[in-house]
């Protein structure tokens, strides 16, 4: 059997039990011989043990058996200068025939679009010393240093509790995410439609690592994620940065790339400054993103940053980008505070 889906004339018979079969045999062939787990699939923490179809998988099952998807979005303006991206993806095989569709939708009212931590009121009280060793050792006795829900921040080079705020805001301009809602839902159509065309659902679900909402003890989990100010703070206690380092700082956010501008990763180590690397770690871990380059883990934060900086795949090692490179992921992590 071709690398094809089968289809005859204006109406296909059923396929056979061994032509279903080679299908099934080939999806899996694919995902042994050509993709990569944690790349084009991967397991999401919270979600069991089935494998999520990723954006980049579901592009090789497209070329696999050479489809062609064509796209329709319809956008609805919602209150307040909010968007909804309808996406329907129908999928055609390579002589025309209509094989069948897939759907999706993003919307700068989900919560991680939507939203933003509100500020807090920075009080004339030092931080105690004794804070910065607690908060290593005995979490809770730290905090009740600085006082129930109340947290620190860098004022010139002292450090003071703050108080209130910590609450989700919304952002003032939904216009910033117009183009990321837009590729999401695009991608959670053509995921959709691949699943579907393929009958590839009782190997893959559907891609939802963009999804960490709906994955049970995210919200908790996204609660107890430690102060980035605080963690560089405690970074400049160990050596990592110089004494008086600014901590990040608002500055303009920065589009995702498109597809067509996407490049190679760098494959050789680059000139990434140490600092500059375990700054970017420190802010991931801030965000609740796990994950130490030189293991398995590492992969979430290396498939975020080949992300940011418009890499064609998963680049293999932080320490292959450039100062440059490592200077533009800290940039919109700072932006995504």
């Amino acid at each position: 059997m071709e690398n094809e889906l089968v289809v005859a004339g204006s109406a296909p018979p059923p396929m056979t039990v061994e032509e279903m079969k080679q299908q099934v045999n080939l999806i899996q062939h694919v995902m042994k011989e050509v993709m990569k787990d944690k790349e084009h699939y991967g397991t999401i923490p919270g979600c069991g043990d089935k494998k999520s179809l990723f954006k980049s998988g579901a592009e090789k099952l497209i070329l696999t058996f050479r489809l062609v998807p064509e796209i329709d979005v319809e956008v609805v303006e919602l209150p307040n200068s909010h968007r909804e991206y309808r996406t329907k993806v129908t999928i055609f095989s390579s002589n025309g025939q209509r094989m069948g569709m897939g759907v999706g939708s993003c919307s700068t009212m989900e919560g991680k679009y939507r939203y933003r931590t509100g500020e807090k009121t920075v009080t004339d009280v030092p931080v105690p010393k004794e804070y910065w060793s607690l908060r290593k050792k005995d979490a809770p006795k730290a905090q009740a240093l600085i006082g129930e829900g109340n947290s620190t921040k860098k004022v010139g080079n002292d450090w003071f509790v703050t108080s209130g705020g910590g609450d989700k805001v919304e952002h003032d301009n939904p216009a910033d995410y117009y183009n990321t809602c837009l590729k999401m839902s695009k991608k959670r159509g053509v995921v959709d439609a691949v699943l579907t065309v393929t009958a590839a659902s009782d190997i893959f679900t559907q891609d939802i690592e963009d999804m960490p909402e709906v994955i049970p003890g995210a919200a908790k989990a996204a609660e107890a994620k430690p102060n980035l100010e605080e963690s560089v703070q405690e970074k400049e206690m160990d050596g990592v940065f110089d004494k008086g380092a600014p901590v990040p700082s608002e500055t303009t956010t920065t589009e995702p790339f498109d597809d067509q501008d996407k490049i190679d990763p760098p494959t050789e180590k680059g000139d990434i400054s140490d600092p500059q690397r375990k700054k970017i770690y420190a802010m991931f871990m801030n965000e609740g993103v796990k994950g130490a380059d030189n293991d398995e883990t590492g992969f979430l934060q290396r498939s975020a940053v080949s992300e940011m900086l418009g890499f064609s795949k998963e680049v293999s090692s932080m320490n292959n980008l450039s100062k440059a490179h490592a200077k533009m992921v800290i940039d919109i992590l700072e932006a995504r505070k």
